[in-house]
């Protein structure tokens, strides 16, 4: 089943003068077949988001923890543990995740058989801590008869820009907003 396998993630620096990488073991709390992505955002600071899968024989992804380091690796503290966050159906899996600063990251999953595109996609503002629906997102103009999955978001002097795409591929959309509910 699903409680043999745990994973420990490795992170590896590369020192500018040295011939072999450090290798640090990060101990996260075990989350049934996880899987992990790392997002940098200055030279010494990054976020490790923990995903795990529900043990029912669905397949649910979800957002298990989010462990932070500051100083490029050595040590990582949890921001976020419990209360997992999911898609919210059955086959969803993550399908992108970054942190852009220090406090603003977002987590989107697959939209698979749904058109509600705000119940995938969360955000948050304070490291971490909390996450919230992106509920402006129901609002875009788009196909409504449409799966649409968040495929890049970024910040550039206080305007974010997401790019959603369908999952027919036919199409790709970019809107931009200043304040994450009115596109």
């Amino acid at each position: 089943g699903l409680e043999d396998y745990y994973f420990k993630p490795m992170m590896y620096r590369f020192e500018k003068g040295k011939a072999e990488p450090t290798k640090t073991v990060i101990d996260v709390p075990e989350v049934h077949a996880a899987s992990y992505s790392y997002h940098p955002v200055t030279e010494k600071t990054g976020y490790l988001m923990v995903y795990g899968i529900e043990e029912n024989g669905i397949g649910i992804e979800y957002l298990a923890q989010v462990l932070k380091t500051t100083d490029g690796g050595l040590t990582w503290t949890l921001v976020r543990e419990g209360g997992y966050i999911t898609g919210g159906t059955s086959h969803d899996n993550v399908y992108y995740s970054t942190f852009l600063t220090e406090d603003f990251g977002v987590v989107a999953f697959n939209c698979n058989f749904d058109i509600d595109l705000a119940g995938h996609v969360y955000y948050t503002t304070d490291g971490g801590k909390t996450w919230e629906n992106m509920t402006g997102l129901n609002n875009l103009p788009r196909d409504p008869d449409e799966e649409w999955d968040l495929e890049s978001i970024t910040l550039e002097n206080g305007v974010y820009t997401i790019t959603i795409r369908a999952q027919s591929y036919n199409q790709c959309l970019c809107f931009t907003s200043t304040d994450l509910e009115n596109w």
